[in-house]
């Protein structure tokens, strides 16, 4: 039989010693403080979290991060199991926002060791959308709001009629204790929409699934409006209405992790590579599945797109010698590490040549023209007459953004042009 509880909503609130009985039978009282478990949620009045929960909560993620796994495989693990069993934890508010935001600080250190990161890498890296280059991992913070919206929302969209209705009588009462009156749709709507003028701005020291809902919009900037008769939320432009109740988590998890990716690209030094990666969502598929990347590559690679690779010229904090190690130059910068040093000439035209073979091989079957011919792939020279024609001209660059990419792209076409029209007045190309 679950324990009672008799509290007074009047200021100062505080525990009333009653006792109740059921059918003769004296029932267990939970004094403040004291608490019992419903649905894996502690119930009661001013209870204290079981901080045990919570440090077990953080070794499992601290473990699955310093595993023996592949770096990928471990943000797969985290991603797959660690961050979704703590869903339900954070709609039943069994911790607060700080408590989760505590998860969030010691696991960042190892996600960053995960990537080969230092520790003063920009975090939208991890925490950015996966369409904008980022890992798409997520904040239990942020998600612990997040939840709270949405379990409200659904709460009170219920397709069960009688749940929707006894939800919104709930919810309206808890409206009008805080108003000293009964409260309509409209103020409801205010109230969770986290509304702080007037008498709003009064608490009445005692929390539930409303107010965890109410403030929860406030940060998130999620409010209530009227649509077509029906409420909805709203989030940067996107309305939600009933039938989108399943997509309120997603929607607005998204919406979140776009904007720390834009804040990511808008930096000048750690964005420059990131707008690029952000152009095509191809750029990251090798992060969660680890395919054709080598743990040499992993350890590189993000490094270099975060401009956190330990060379002498990024450092713009610490004064020494700034010039290149290999050849001397003035700066030794990553994009004159990857574009531009004479002593890897080789490299560079060994890259350039195993990405010119790939796409060949790729493209071989995917011309136009007759497939049963076979296709002469030129870089320089023209085919002889009676031979199927195909250009193919790759274009490696780094430096200084998409702008640069389509200059040189640009320039490239403007060669092979010259080199047809040449090609068509009979002289050399």
């Amino acid at each position: 039989m679950l324990p009672s509880v008799h509290f007074s909503g009047c200021t100062p609130v505080w525990v009333w010693d009653t006792s109740f009985r059921v059918d003769g039978v004296p029932v267990k009282l939970l004094r403040e403080g004291e608490a019992a478990t419903f649905l894996g949620a502690q119930v009661g009045f001013n209870i204290v979290p079981r901080m045990a929960s919570l440090a077990e909560i953080t070794d499992i993620g601290l473990k699955i991060a310093r595993s023996k796994l592949a770096p990928w495989q471990r943000i797969d693990a985290l991603k797959t199991f660690f961050y979704p069993s703590t869903v339900h934890m954070q709609r039943m508010g069994t911790f607060s926002k700080s408590d989760w935001a505590t998860i969030d600080r010691i696991l960042r250190p190892e996600l960053k060791k995960t990537f080969y990161l230092p520790q003063e890498a920009s975090g939208e890296f991890l925490y950015g959308s996966a369409k904008r280059g980022g890992c798409g991992i997520r904040l239990l913070a942020e998600d612990s709001d997040i939840a709270a919206v949405d379990s409200g929302f659904k709460l009170l969209t219920s397709p069960e009629d009688r749940l929707a209705s006894d939800a919104t009588a709930h919810a309206k009462k808890t409206t009008g204790m805080r108003l000293r009156k009964n409260a309509d749709v409209a103020e409801l709507d205010q109230y969770l929409s986290g509304e702080e003028d007037g008498v709003f701005r009064e608490s009445r020291g005692y929390g539930g699934v409303w107010s965890r809902a109410r403030n929860a919009s406030e940060r998130l900037g999620v409010p209530r409006v009227v649509d077509g008769g029906h409420t909805a939320i709203t989030h940067d432009g996107t309305i939600l209405r009933r039938k989108q109740r399943r997509e309120v988590m997603r929607t607005i998890r998204e919406s979140l992790r776009l904007k720390r990716s834009e804040t990511l690209t808008a930096k000048p030094d750690q964005g420059r590579a990131m707008e690029c990666v952000a152009a095509d969502s191809a750029s990251t598929h090798f992060i969660e599945s680890g395919d054709f990347t080598r743990f040499a590559d992993w350890r590189f690679i993000h490094r270099a797109r975060l401009n956190s690779v330990p060379l002498n010229g990024p450092s713009s904090w610490m004064a020494g010698d700034r010039r290149c190690r290999r050849c001397g130059y003035i700066t030794e910068s990553l994009s004159h590490v990857v574009d531009h040093c004479m002593r890897c000439a080789a490299l560079y035209l060994a890259w350039h040549n195993a990405i010119v073979a790939m796409t060949k091989e790729a493209s071989r079957d995917a011309v136009p023209g007759d497939r049963r011919k076979p296709v002469d792939w030129v870089t320089e020279a023209a085919p002889g007459p009676g031979h199927q024609e195909g250009k193919c001209g790759v274009h490696c660059r780094r430096r200084n953004g998409p702008v640069r990419q389509q200059d040189g792209r640009l320039r490239r076409c403007g060669r092979v042009q010259k080199r047809e029209v040449r090609a068509a007045e009979g002289g050399a190309c």
